[in-house]
């Protein structure tokens, strides 16, 4: 239905992310179906970079072959710990000795780039078991690997309240093990491609992760899937039941449409430049006609007080400290500047502005 659209048959895609979910519980033949589908669809770059995400449980070496076939070039696996103990109270099935004999036969394969996950602040997880799993993603000679911060959840916490597991680790221990991971993937020479996605090799791009805060684009297809175009933001329906009886009906299963903020291509920028570690103000500033220096300039001062950021030349870059809380710093950003702009146009202030001309 999308295919026939003027705006998709006009702009090439240059990644396409098969995610959300656990697209590897998929059978090889509706693998195939899905993957054909897209590549006959859809006009794709020449370099676009098709990923499956997953886990490599279930995963079976005819899934594998099925995505490979019909142009997957790029595994994202969902591994979370090579621990055993860790993985058991978190539910996962494989010992973590068979999650790596996995991972080393799809690295073998020499086809797809092959990434994974892993997550520090999980229970039960001490400093030494996550040195260890990121030592041992570096072991494999994975092409990327992803240090995520763990995100709690409802039924986490209800877990740790009923005593039916070890509580998650706090802030303090949080921050120890991202500065340690930091330390790791330095020390192994891997590339930072964004604050929590490392590569090993130059074919390791992670393209819709690292374009995703920034592109203006993103096409959503499958139930629960978001993405926005033209200044609108869209969801599609998440009960498949309504999914389906759109799609039935020739329509397109749209739940919500939403038109963005006025200074969203702004904000876009800001997300996308400070995943990367740094924040050039100036030149942005300047893009957008705004003074942003100006502007930023009290919290700035005050970031730049306690060791969150270091600036030079109109430009901000995050220290250790400040890309451990680059989330909340980037979300401040956003807040700050929205504050400052409403206070003006209510008449209490003035807000230097640059004219384009």
């Amino acid at each position: 239905m999308a295919s026939d659209a003027t705006f998709i048959k006009s702009h090439p895609f240059l990644s396409v992310y098969l995610g959300g979910g656990t697209p590897t519980s998929l059978s090889p033949k509706n693998l195939s179906r899905l993957l054909e589908g897209i590549k006959r669809c859809l006009p794709l770059s020449s370099d676009c970079e098709i990923t499956v995400e997953g886990r490599t449980h279930n995963f079976s070496d005819d899934k594998v072959s099925a995505c490979i076939d019909s142009g997957a070039n790029r595994f994202s696996l969902g591994v979370q710990s090579f621990d055993t103990h860790v993985r058991r109270k978190m539910g996962r099935i494989e010992t973590g000795e068979e999650i790596s004999e996995r991972l080393k036969y799809l690295r073998s394969l020499g086809q797809p780039v092959v990434g994974i996950d892993l997550i520090y602040g999980l229970p039960c997880q001490t400093m030494e078991i996550w040195e260890s799993d990121v030592e041992r993603s570096i072991e494999l000679g994975l092409d990327g690997v992803c240090l995520y911060q763990l995100n709690i959840f409802e039924k986490l916490l209800e877990a740790v309240e009923k005593k039916m597991i070890a509580p998650p680790a706090d802030i303090r221990m949080q921050a120890d093990m991202f500065a340690g991971g930091v330390d790791i993937m330095k020390r192994a020479r891997y590339r930072r491609l964004s604050m929590p996605h490392w590569g090993r090799t130059a074919r390791e791009r992670n393209l819709y992760n690292t374009m995703s805060l920034s592109v203006k684009t993103c096409i959503p297809f499958g139930s629960g899937a978001g993405g926005s175009m033209n200044g609108y933001t869209f969801m599609q329906d998440r009960k498949l039941d309504d999914y389906y009886r759109k799609i039935d009906a020739g329509n397109k299963p749209i739940a919500m449409c939403m038109k963005q903020p006025e200074h969203n291509e702004l904000f876009r920028e800001i997300a996308g430049q400070m995943e990367l570690g740094r924040c050039h103000l100036r030149s942005m500033g300047e893009c957008y006609s705004f003074e942003l220096e100006e502007i930023y300039r009290p919290m700035l001062e005050q970031w730049e007080n306690v060791g969150l950021i270091q600036r030079e030349n109109g430009s901000i870059n995050l220290t250790l400290a400040g890309q451990f809380w680059e989330v909340n710093l980037c979300q401040n950003l956003i807040d700050y500047f929205t504050e400052v702009i409403g206070r003006s146009s209510a008449g209490h202030g003035m807000v230097p502005s640059r004219d384009r001309s």
